[in-house]
């Protein structure tokens, strides 16, 4: 693990703390051998991978460190890229992205904060294993359409084909489209080029969100500025593995307390499987709420394939600042439960555990 200071003494002497995550396997160690380690490890590798901020009101000064650049993507094998085929404009497009990605941030939250350490390699793309078939670029059909007007009245876009020529999001890229429908956006084949209004997810988040200590659930992510309704959040990382191997996984995370497995299950029956407890992104911290503001979507970008689409996050309604992201583990499969449930009274099941999501119409007790 590797940590840098940005000092930032305000009226509160609130000290701010830029953490730069590449792999927590061991204990923390203090804060002046962080330091020390942090410069060490970065002059030679001159790259960081995660920007997280932690807020501390109690926290002693300490010295700052060195700027080094931030590399958003960590250099291990991953999606793989279909850079070599894809049109100039695309190209400078997906560099943007990855240039102008906004920063993941963590708040020490007093009296929250049990300095649990972060163990998972950060990720922007899902890495494949063996088994996992890899993209058929040359079978990727691409749009014929011209000047970004994908989704415009009268043009048949090939990607659209799916809902009826309809676009999936506004001009202003707000989604169109109610849970359950699969969204397909244009690709490195198509002619529109990187503005067209069907090019949304695939510019990847465009907010800074912040990593917390919440009060009964562990870690939790929650907004840093308002978040309109039918806004991208973004994708679900990790390792794509077929579900096979996954089902094998169950047994152990089970007895951890914690999976992060997350079926690819537009399609029935399910292929694959995406984990994130090792290899992921900020969204793996999402905790489940009966009452969720964010919905999931099966996204087709590059592929094809709808056995193996992308996972996106949407906000369902207007998220305010500092409200925690959550959705619903399992949709709309599970019946509510009465509100008059005394935990007491209740043996759980292996795998199964109380719901501490708040909600209203909360289902009491939710599987992991």
């Amino acid at each position: 693990m590797s940590r840098s200071l940005d000092l930032n003494n305000n009226n509160h002497d609130q000290h701010r703390e830029i953490i730069s995550v590449k792999n927590h396997r061991k204990k923390s160690p203090q804060p002046d051998s962080v330091v020390d380690k942090f410069n060490e490890t970065m002059e030679k590798q001159n790259q960081a991978f995660l920007n997280f901020n932690f807020a501390s009101s109690s926290s002693p000064a300490q010295p700052k460190l060195k700027f080094f650049p931030r590399a958003p993507v960590i250099p291990i094998p991953s999606f793989p890229s279909p850079h070599d085929r894809v049109p100039s404009p695309i190209i400078e497009a997906k560099h943007d992205k990855i240039c102008t990605i906004p920063p993941v941030t963590i708040s020490k939250d007093e009296p929250y904060w049990d300095n649990h350490p972060i163990d998972f390699f950060y990720v922007e793309n899902s890495i494949m294993v063996s088994g996992v078939p890899s993209i058929n670029f040359d079978a990727v059909i691409g749009c014929q359409c011209e000047d970004a007007n994908c989704g415009k009245f009268g043009v048949q876009c090939a990607c659209l084909d799916d809902n009826e020529y309809m676009p999936y999001y506004s001009n202003e890229g707000q989604l169109l489209l109610v849970p359950g429908r699969l969204i397909r956006e244009c690709n490195s084949k198509c002619k529109c080029g990187p503005m067209c209004t069907n090019r949304v997810a695939q510019k990847g988040r465009n907010m800074t969100l912040d990593i917390f200590q919440t009060i009964s659930k562990g870690w939790g992510v929650r907004a840093r500025n308002n978040i309109p309704a039918n806004t991208f959040i973004d994708f679900y990382t990790g390792i794509i593995m077929p579900k096979s191997e996954a089902d094998a996984l169950v047994p152990k995370y089970t007895q951890s307390g914690r999976s992060y497995l997350f079926d690819l299950d537009f399609h029935q029956p399910v292929f694959y499987t995406v984990d994130s407890n090792y290899f992921g992104n900020v969204t793996r911290f999402f905790n489940h709420s009966c009452d969720p503001n964010l919905s999931v979507y099966s996204i087709l970008i590059e592929s094809m394939d709808i056995k193996m689409p992308n996972i996106g996050f949407f906000t369902r309604r207007p998220v305010k600042e500092g409200e925690e992201l959550t959705f619903d583990y399992f949709g709309l499969r599970h019946r509510k439960r009465s509100k008059a449930f005394d935990e007491s009274s209740i043996v759980l099941e292996p795998g199964q555990r109380f719901c501490r999501c708040g909600a209203k119409e909360c289902r009491r007790i939710i599987n992991i």
